[in-house]
């Protein structure tokens, strides 16, 4: 429907982005013109959806996986640059819409062990529905679930990202910073906390 263009378009974009700044090390005389168009795609990501915002960071865990010629301080700031500036510009678009990054979210008080619960209930209930998508509710408060599936993917997820860049592995980086870096916002936790007005709902674990 309607609804998940956002969702496709921001992928699309993403996947976009990706393409161009990898092919600006492969033709490095166009590295110019290809970093500006991956950075428009990667601003028009972060319009369409909010997660796109973490794109940087997946192509940060690239960089540093892949084995190139050594580049001048000017290719990094154009490699960079251009997507900070696309970042600026989308924040301060959100600011001046939104009047703040979150306004919904809770402002209570909570400890980090709190947090990291929270954000492993998210996760878990995330890698669950990707086995097991079932059962589908538009929206359903988020309970917390203590215990060893939460920690699982806290800990895991990041080990498993950190390995594939630590073996220089570029295919398994890309598809494990494009699966779980773009998660991020959505498991900023005081918006993850029960009763708020703004529970969690499936459209999180796109």
């Amino acid at each position: 429907g309607a609804s998940a263009l956002p969702d496709l378009g921001m992928a699309a974009a993403c996947i976009w982005a990706v393409y161009w700044y990898l092919e600006a090390d492969a033709v490095a005389r166009r590295s110019l013109h290809l970093h500006a168009l991956g950075a428009i795609a990667f601003f028009v990501a972060t319009l369409l959806k909010e997660p796109g915002v973490m794109l940087p960071a997946v192509l940060l865990a690239i960089d540093v996986t892949r084995r190139f010629p050594r580049r001048d301080f000017v290719y990094w700031l154009t490699r960079y640059g251009l997507l900070l500036g696309a970042a600026a510009t989308y924040f301060l678009l959100r600011l001046n819409a939104l009047d703040g990054m979150a306004p919904h979210a809770s402002v209570a008080n909570f400890s980090i062990v709190r947090a990291i619960e929270f954000v492993g209930t998210a996760l878990w209930r995330y890698l669950a529905m990707l086995v097991y998508p079932h059962p589908l509710n538009m929206f359903q408060t988020l309970d917390s679930a203590p215990g060893l599936p939460t920690l699982i993917p806290v800990i895991g997820l990041p080990l498993g990202l950190l390995m594939a860049v630590t073996r220089r592995n570029v295919a398994w980086t890309a598809a494990l910073g494009l699966f779980l870096i773009p998660l991020a916002p959505a498991l900023y936790a005081p918006a993850l906390l029960p009763g708020l007005d703004n529970p969690w709902a499936e459209r999180y674990a796109y």
